[in-house]
């Protein structure tokens, strides 16, 4: 008798943990950037997903929304790319684009890393931490992109 008075609390409960979980274990791409420790938060679409691209062994990936936000990291070593590794940008390039502005980071900036969490089958999620640039102002860059890349170093 009790277990059907309380199946409505159940079902809630049972509700309540799918959406949880499903957040938790979703693919999101985010994005966080300004000054201090209120940064403005970002997340894409499920349609805005990262564009990969491979030359000559380096990783070039940008993602834009629909609202003019572009995020992009140029020049990343394929062969860095190892499951749970924390790789420092000192030879890549980060850009963002947030309202027509362009911030870019600096070489040889040690700030700026790529942490990777191997996902399988070629799934990566990349943790991005950057300082980036417009001219004397600068921002904190952090993001987390669900990449897939074919990774030739790889055994």
């Amino acid at each position: 008798m009790k277990i059907t008075q309380n199946r409505g609390f159940y079902s809630i409960l049972m509700a309540l943990f799918l959406m949880v979980s499903h957040a938790t274990f979703s693919q999101t791409n985010t994005v966080s950037y300004g000054t201090g420790l209120n940064l403005k938060q970002f997340t894409f679409r499920v349609t805005d997903t990262p564009q990969v691209a491979i030359v000559q062994d380096k990783v070039h990936i940008a993602i834009s929304s629909f609202k003019g936000l572009t995020l992009e990291i140029k020049g990343f070593p394929l062969k860095q790319l190892e499951c749970g590794k924390l790789v420092y940008g000192k030879t890549c390039k980060f850009k963002l684009t947030v309202n027509k502005q362009l911030y870019c980071s600096k070489l040889e900036e040690y700030s700026n890393t790529i942490g990777v969490v191997c996902l399988g089958n070629n799934l990566y999620k990349l943790y991005v931490k950057s300082v980036v640039y417009k001219g004397a102002e600068r921002i904190k860059l952090n993001a987390q992109l669900n990449c897939r890349i074919k990774n030739e170093y790889e055994y």
